[in-house]
Parts: C-alpha cells; sequence; structure tokens
C-alpha cells in the first residue's frame, strides 16, 4: 500500500486577510497533490539562497503568523507548476494580492504581536515531522527578489485627460493645458500606472462626440484600470420648467 496523505494542520485564524491567504495556501496545496514539506523544500534547492528547511516550509502552511513574502512566493510557484489547470504568473499575482492585504492588515491591527509577523531570524530549529510522502520531480521556477506593491499592469491601463480652457461664454482658464500635461506625466510608467502610448491627453476637443469615442476606445481597451479626468469648468444644465 502507498504512504498515506496526511493533510497539514490549518492554524487557528480569525476571519480576514491572514486567514484568506492561508486558506489559499492550502487549496493550491491540495491541488498540487499535497507533496510533503521534504519534497517541497528539495524543489526549492537552487532558488533560495540559503535554502529552506522542511521544518520552514511545514510553518508556512501551519504556523499562524504571517509567512515570509519570498519563501511564500517561491512556494506558490513550486505548487503552481505541479497543479493542474494553473497559470504559474496568473497564482503568483493572486498571491501577492494575497500577501498584501494580509501584511496591511496586521499592521492596522493594534493587537498584532511579534508571533503574528513574518519570522526575521534563520532557521527553526524545531524538529518536524514530514507530513505525508510522495513522488516529486522540482520544476525550474524563478524566484521573486523582493515583495512588490500592488499596482495596475500599465500594458493594461488607459487614461483619457481631458478638459476646457477656452470658452466662448465662460471665463477662460489658461490653467487646464498645462494641468493635463503635469497630471499625464505624473501618472506615467514607470513612477505611475499608465504607459505613455496608453494616455491621451485631450485639449479643448472641438466637440463632445471626439471624446466619447476616446472613451469607448480606452474602455474597450482597458483590461484593469481605466481613468477618465476632466478639467474645466462644472455647470449643472438646467432645464426650464
Amino acid at each position: 500500500m502507498g504512504a498515506v496523505r496526511r493533510h497539514l494542520a490549518r492554524p487557528e485564524l480569525s476571519d480576514g486577510a491572514r486567514k484568506d491567504l492561508s486558506d489559499a495556501l492550502h487549496d493550491l496545496l491540495r491541488r498540487a497533490g499535497r507533496p510533503s514539506t521534504r519534497d517541497i523544500a528539495a524543489a526549492l534547492k537552487g532558488i533560495l539562497n540559503p535554502p529552506p528547511s522542511h521544518t520552514r516550509v511545514h510553518d508556512l502552511f501551519t504556523h499562524r503568523r504571517l509567512p515570509d513574502w519570498e519563501l511564500t512566493m517561491c512556494v506558490v510557484q513550486v505548487l503552481a507548476c505541479r497543479a493542474r489547470g494553473l497559470d504559474e504568473s496568473a497564482e503568483c499575482d493572486r498571491f501577492d494580492r494575497l500577501w498584501s492585504l494580509a501584511d496591511e492588515e496586521l499592521v492596522l491591527d493594534p493587537l498584532a504581536g511579534e508571533s503574528d509577523r513574518p519570522p526575521t531570524g534563520q532557521e527553526s530549529t524545531q524538529p518536524t515531522s514530514p507530513a505525508y510522502t510522495v513522488p516529486w520531480t522540482a520544476p525550474i521556477v524563478r524566484a521573486p527578489s523582493q515583495h512588490r506593491p500592488v499596482m495596475p499592469d500599465p500594458s493594461r491601463c488607459r487614461s483619457i485627460l481631458f478638459g476646457v480652457g477656452a470658452y466662448a461664454h465662460l471665463e477662460p482658464l489658461p490653467s487646464v493645458p498645462a494641468g493635463l500635461r503635469d497630471l499625464a506625466a505624473a501618472l506615467a510608467y514607470p513612477s505611475g500606472a499608465f504607459a505613455a502610448d496608453h494616455s491621451r491627453v485631450v485639449v479643448d476637443p472641438p466637440n463632445a462626440t471626439e471624446v466619447l469615442d476616446l472613451v469607448q476606445e480606452a474602455s474597450d481597451e482597458a483590461e484593469d484600470t481605466l481613468l477618465l479626468y476632466f478639467s474645466g469648468h462644472g455647470l449643472i444644465e438646467r432645464c426650464a420648467s
């Protein structure tokens, strides 16, 4: 008979971002066939320096503290390669967001202590037996270098910044053109989320149709963030009673 695959015990966590991250890790482990923590640690050799022990991998799934970001992302990559029907890059993005939300939750929690935060020391010395043993082939994966804040993808974002500075019957607003250009520069990649070729600045459009056409085009193309910004006089047209 084959080895019995036992479940790793889930940590006791209150509802929130840290519990969501823990549940997602256990679900990914299940979809990957529940390899042992020793097998996962072996797959990480040559990726993380120093390589993690199976104890650290075990703690990632069972300890109530927020796990180390780098170790979490590498384990996610290993498991995503093993699971069927999962896209490695999409899973990494998903867990990056989950980890960031859990980290933010921890920062804002006045009752959080050191036992809740990611470990800062070296390998744990507490012995831990592997929960199960299954065959494992180590995939070739890349290790993220550092934690990144969750930001929109510039290639999938669109922005339309438009405004009116010259009016026939209202006071002109000469600051509108410069303001639109300055805002576009502030939002431009890499400091912002909008690539130059995906951001349009429109000053004094001849008619509303031109703006609406650009908005429709940007709306069709945007797969992440769509930003619409208007600068000019704000008037509410009232119908005669």
